[in-house]
């Protein structure tokens, strides 16, 4: 808390910046007695209480920022008393009233942020009246109604975000004079109607479009070369028609999402040219078919690229060997045919590789390569009809990172980014994930007609998380090396053809908590010890021979058969023994094809408390984190 006599003797304090501490209670009320205050900074304390009624009293303010406390009720409608402010932030607040008429009287106002607070009601249209306004922030709110046609009044605007509200209606086209626009963010309502072609005429400066997740329809039409666009995300909506060719003529573009409408058709060939200055591209979730475009050059420039869930044909284009940034390719979900082709491994950037559930066949054969992925993190092969070996050269250099897939980008006034995603899919239903993305590592080759043994080398991956090998025609013992997999969460080897016990070893992995051996052919005991004791039946059935709890059937012997110790000759098994790798937090499985419940949704759908609470925890952090770095 703030001592009140700290203020007594400041009467003609004109700047008080207290910011970024850790004060707590209600708004100091001596503040009020400094009448010549021109600058006050409040922000990222714990104040909480109301704003009081009679802050307008402070008649010389040109700066106030309460950001990132803990005010609830009403903006005051005193406020509309301050004529000199410039800059108003309330923003990271409990706030949970309308937006007060008054506010239309700070006719000097440049920025006004009201972002991440619960304000109900409509926008009130004396807002524009404040035509020196350069930014207006009110996302995240309870807001609804429609967008007033008197926004369109505000000729200086620059960034108008309205997102994550309830508003409602189309477009107002007095947004359209809006000619110093650069940045329009209107993601996360109910907008509807289709966008016309003069927007982007009228909207020259624009740099940033987000109106992702809306109920927009119609054709995109309108984009042409006289748009500096940087950034256009319309995912979410009812768009249909054709990939609009026109949007290769905006040679600035770096980010272009398009997923989940209702596009169809062919791409045109000059999506290849787009790659040049692109560096992410998604498709996903769309009618999309015929072939993928070979006119990738090599000053391809994209790092992640996603088409999964499509209806796309023929084979990955070899073009795609000249985009040398790739992180992540996902074509997951098409038609695509053919077998992996050996030219994937020259992509040495690449993180993630999802082509599941496509008509792919054959072997997947060792490459040429040297150090063939020394990224790759997350692989998804699964739901195909891969033959013969797991492909182990794949897997030795799998490790996890750091760093994750936001693609940050400043401008002189404003700066954006885009998080990746990956579906998981859980229980046969398909989730997104983004924010903790780039702490997973997963393997599936689920759902193929892989042969051979489970290679030991398997076991030197210490930092693995999810591996699902299920549906397969897999032979041979568990490798008891497996219980050095650390971070281990989930197992999936069901459904195919293994014999021998269940190593004691496993019973060591402290992170396991989902695991499923069904239907092979497994024999002895059932190890109870660790997370063991956890797995119910379900993880067991469909082994005659095995016995013990959470089954019904007794164990004949108190003692098991021997463990597996020592190598068998698998020619994978003595290769890159000793990898020390970081471990990482968590895993993340692309395909699971077959019904695995894995990664954090899985756990949250009803599996250990302890581990839900720990990546609540996780995700609070990364929250925490960026709410430090947030850009206005």
């Amino acid at each position: 808390m703030v001592r009140e006599s700290v203020f007594n003797n400041l009467q003609d304090l004109k700047f008080l910046s207290i910011m970024e501490n850790s004060f707590e209670g209600p708004f100091p009320p001596s503040i009020l007695n400094l009448s010549r205050i021109r600058h006050l900074e409040l922000s990222s304390n714990n104040f909480s209480g109301s704003i009081p009624q009679n802050i307008g009293m402070l008649h010389d303010l040109k700066y106030l920022s309460l950001f990132a406390n803990s005010f609830v009720g009403s903006i005051p409608s005193s406020i509309g008393l301050l004529r000199e402010l410039q800059i108003l932030d309330l923003s990271y607040n409990h706030l949970n009233s309308n937006i007060p008429r008054e506010m239309g009287l700070l006719t000097n106002l440049s920025e006004l942020y009201l972002d991440m607070n619960n304000l109900t009601g409509n926008i009130p249209s004396e807002l524009g009246l404040l035509t020196k306004l350069n930014l207006l922030v009110l996302l995240s709110n309870n807001l609804t109604g429609n967008v007033p046609s008197e926004i369109g009044n505000l000729k200086l605007l620059t960034q108008l975000l309205l997102g994550s509200n309830q508003l409602t209606g189309p477009v107002v086209k007095s947004v359209f004079n809006l000619s110093n626009l650069e940045v329009l963010g209107l993601p996360n309502n109910k907008f509807t109607g289709n966008i016309p072609g003069d927007f982007w005429k009228n909207l020259k400066s624009l740099l940033y479009m987000d109106c992702r997740d809306n109920l927009f329809s119609g054709t995109i039409l309108g984009l042409n070369t006289n748009l500096n666009l940087t950034y256009i995300d319309l995912s979410g909506n009812q768009f249909t028609g054709e990939f609009p060719s026109t949007i290769c003529n905006v040679t600035s573009i770096e980010v272009l999402d398009l997923s989940h409408n209702g596009l169809s058709g062919a791409l045109p060939h000059c999506v290849g040219k787009l790659a040049n200055n692109l560096h992410t591209m998604v498709l996903g979730n769309n009618k999309f078919q015929g072939i993928i475009p070979t006119t990738f050059s090599n000053t391809c420039h994209l790092e992640v690229l996603n088409m999964q869930n499509n209806h796309f044909e023929g084979m990955v284009p070899q073009a795609l060997a000249n985009c040398k940034e790739l992180k992540i390719l996902d074509m997951g979900n098409n038609h695509i045919s053919g077998t992996v082709p050996s030219w994937l491994s020259t992509l040495q950037n690449l993180e993630v590789l999802v082509l599941r559930s496509n008509r792919l066949h054959g072997k997947v054969s060792a490459s040429s390569t040297k150090h063939p992925f020394p990224k790759l993190r997350i692989v998804d092969l699964s739901n195909n009809e891969f033959t013969g070996n797991l492909p182990i050269q794949y897997f030795y250099y799998m490790k996890p990172t750091r760093k994750g897939y936001d693609y940050n980008n400043s401008k002189e006034d404003f700066q954006y980014f885009y998080q990746a995603s990956v579906p998981l899919r859980v229980k046969g239903t398909e989730y997104e994930v983004k924010e903790i993305l780039y702490i997973y590592t997963a393997i599936d080759l689920s759902c193929n007609k892989f042969q051979g043994k489970v290679p030991k080398v398997i076991g030197d991956l210490s930092s693995l998380a999810l591996l699902n090998l299920s549906h397969n025609s897999l032979t041979g013992p568990i490798p008891s090396v497996l219980g050095n997999m650390e971070t281990l969460q989930s197992l999936d080897l069901s459904s195919n053809q293994l014999s021998g016990v269940i190593p004691n070893q496993l019973t060591s992995l402290t992170f396991f908590a989902v695991l499923n051996l069904s239907e092979n052919h497994l024999t002895g005991e059932i190890p109870l010890k660790g997370q063991f004791s956890t797995f119910g039946n379900d993880s067991y059935l469909g082994n005659s021979a095995l016995c013990g709890l959470p089954l019904t059937k007794k164990c004949m012997h108190a003692v098991s058969p021997p463990q597996e110790v020592g190598n068998d000759g698998d020619d994978e098994d003595d290769v890159h023994n000793g990898l020390n790798w970081e471990l990482i937090l968590m895993g993340y499985g692309c395909g699971l094809i077959c019904g695995l419940s894995s990664g954090y949704i899985a756990f949250k759908m009803g599996k250990p408390r302890w581990f839900v609470r720990y990546i609540e925890l996780l995700q609070l952090k990364l929250i925490r984190t960026r709410m430090k770095k947030r850009v206005r």
